[in-house]
């Protein structure tokens, strides 16, 4: 893990599989909200790196 929030997410999961329940997880556009494109490995920055989507514009800007 690289960020301090992917370690959360996975600390949030681990302490929800310990529990005796089921969950059901449903997702709405994660396609269109770019929840699942690629990243870019920036060496000058030293972080991985997100295009803008197209679809995020307000009104053309």
């Amino acid at each position: 893990m690289h960020r301090s929030d992917d370690q959360d997410v996975l600390d949030l999961i681990r302490s929800l599989m310990s529990f005796q329940v089921t969950l059901i997880l449903t997702g709405v556009n994660i396609p269109g909200l770019g929840l699942l494109r690629e990243a870019k490995w920036d060496p000058h920055t030293r972080q991985w790196k997100m295009l803008p989507l197209e679809t995020t514009r307000v009104h053309g800007l």
